[in-house]
């Protein structure tokens, strides 16, 4: 949380300057989503800079990441995509590439770990120390304790990969999570947790995709 306010108090620093520069590292959920809050918030005050390694955002989710790339731009938000960073040194980042960005503010979105205590339970764990859960949110081994939010390895059954770690999705799996411990107390068939939307990459678009139809959301209206 402290973190957190001295990201705010940064960014209000830079706003005031007029044109500070900024650079996020890192295309995925939590980058993407926090690159159009910094855009929408600080419009025209803020020299944004998003800089990942892989060709595109979002981890290259069809029909999601070429959205989010197109949004991305339309926010003013310079994007460079397969720019891997060789190193950083205070106020500049250098890519492989030899490219030099330089910087008022670094902020890191990449790169997510389990807390420390999932290890010591001895669960099944994936990739960067999170607990494996099934299609239910539920632990294999222990049918009755269900695992959700930032420490389940929950796949999108769409792409194969696991739910970014966001609160959005937190909230999801809470909501699902509660509706499935009342069906299992009841004997009911549980409830897969299924694919929801991607968080947008700015609050005023959020692209929802149909068999033929795909559409962007409007900003909501202020109250009078």
């Amino acid at each position: 949380l402290e973190e957190a306010y001295g990201i705010h108090d940064a960014l209000f620093e830079l706003a005031k300057k007029g044109r500070g520069k900024a650079i996020i590292f890192g295309g995925g959920f939590l980058g993407c989503e926090l690159a159009g809050e910094i855009a929408e918030q600080y419009k025209g005050k803020i020299a944004l800079t998003i800089v990942e390694a892989a060709p595109h955002v979002l981890g290259g989710i069809p029909h999601l990441a070429e959205d989010a790339e197109k949004r991305i731009r339309e926010l003013g938000i310079d994007l460079r995509l397969s720019a891997p960073v060789s190193f950083i040194e205070d106020g500049k980042a250098t890519l492989v590439s030899g490219d030099i960005i330089p910087y008022d503010l670094a902020i890191w979105a990449c790169g997510v770990q389990g807390n420390y205590i999932l290890g010591t339970l001895g669960l099944k764990l994936a990739k960067g120390n999170f607990v494996e859960v099934d299609v239910h949110l539920q632990i294999p081994k222990f049918r009755n304790v269900f695992c959700i939010g930032d420490s389940a390895n929950c796949l999108d059954t769409a792409c194969h990969k696991p739910y970014p770690k966001l609160a959005t999705i937190g909230l999801v799996m809470g909501d699902h999570t509660a509706k499935n411990i009342q069906r299992l107390k009841k004997g009911q068939k549980l409830e897969p947790f299924t694919p929801i939307p991607a968080p947008p990459p700015s609050p005023s678009a959020a692209p929802t995709h149909s068999s033929s139809k795909k559409l962007w959301g409007w900003p909501k209206a202020s109250p009078a």
